[in-house]
């Protein structure tokens, strides 16, 4: 599991929803990030340092998710397919990175 400092917490606007594909089928939810430049260059470092390892996104002291770098994440935009079976788990898992679920 990959472990650091985090980044702040305004480091990314409002994760936004989108139908994916898997290779096997479309409509699969996938969460879509922006970063700020900053934060996107210390985002892109650390996932090419660890491509192959989990990635640990933690909220309010929570793992909400650990995801497997599968490449690095170089420019400043990112997307998290963690094969949602609905759009109301992924929306739930974008409430919880946005810490708006407490």
């Amino acid at each position: 599991m990959v472990s650091g400092p985090p980044l702040p917490s305004k480091s990314t606007n409002v994760p936004t929803l989108v139908r994916g594909h898997d290779g096997g089928g479309y409509g699969r939810p996938i969460i879509k990030f922006t970063f700020t430049p900053e934060a996107g260059a210390k985002f892109a470092k650390l996932t090419r340092d660890n491509v192959g390892r989990r990635f640990a996104v933690v909220v309010n002291n929570r793992i909400i998710m650990a995801p497997v770098v599968r490449e690095p994440i170089l420019g400043s935009t990112g997307e998290i397919d963690d094969k949602f079976v609905t759009e109301s788990q992924a929306r739930a898992v974008i409430t919880e990175m946005m810490g708006t679920s407490r």
